[in-house]
């Protein structure tokens, strides 16, 4: 099982858009990881973006992301799906 961890979402967003504000925590469960969950915020537009690779979640290798209002806004908007490989792209867009 894959498992997308804080520092490689962050290092992917980043080479995206360097400037965006990236709240990631790791989750882990017995001491392993499983996943990471967190904002990220455009400080040019304010929009921000909730995120959720945990494997309980979803499907394998499936992450969640939504709009959200602020960065403690875990009810936001519509929850979205894609796979991990996808998953910088969209949260990008969804900030801009």
């Amino acid at each position: 099982m894959t498992i997308l961890t804080m520092t490689k979402l962050k290092n992917a967003i980043v080479k995206i858009i360097p400037d965006l504000e990236i709240e990631l925590r790791n989750l882990r469960l017995n001491g392993s990881f499983e996943g990471c969950s967190g904002f990220v915020t455009s400080p040019v537009t304010g929009k921000v973006a909730y995120v959720s690779t945990d494997t309980h979640l979803s499907e394998a290798s499936t992450a969640m992301y939504r709009t959200a209002t602020i960065s403690r806004d875990f009810t936001g908007g519509f929850n979205r799906f894609t796979g991990y490989a996808e998953l910088p792209q969209p949260i990008v867009d969804l900030v801009r």
